[in-house]
């Protein structure tokens, strides 16, 4: 009864942000999800996807995000058994939200590659 009054004092807040915040989940922004490379500088925007390309090459992460994938594919198929369709359902949607970080590392780690590629030494217009 407290929290309703402490809400209904607070209106400024809703019921999903107070619930969000006391079950410690993330909030999730429905009208601006913009990517936030988009709004970084040159420098920072290289810096960032460093970050990715060191983590896709480490191979202790990717090798615990691929651990997780098998991990939770096996509950789900132990779940298959008893034809419990939802629980096989979030099982499915787990292993594609895991796979869905592991391939967003991936694929920042090789923008970054393709964007600070260094320069062969090969000049087409030099007599060899």
């Amino acid at each position: 009864m407290f929290w309703k009054k402490k809400v209904a004092q607070n209106n400024t807040r809703k019921w999903r942000e107070l619930l969000r915040e006391n079950l410690n989940t993330i909030a999730v922004d429905m009208f601006y999800g913009d990517d936030p490379i988009v709004a970084l500088t040159p420098e920072d925007r290289r810096l960032y996807l460093k970050k990715f390309y060191e983590l896709m090459n480490d191979k202790q992460v990717m090798g615990r995000i691929i651990y997780l994938v098998n991990k939770q594919a096996n509950l789900t198929l132990q779940n298959a058994k008893s034809n419990d369709e939802e629980a096989s359902m979030a099982g499915a949607m787990n292993i594609n939200g895991l796979c869905l970080v592991k391939d967003e590392i991936e694929k920042l780690g090789a923008m970054y590659l393709k964007e600070n590629k260094p320069q062969d030494g090969f000049d087409k217009y030099s007599i060899i």
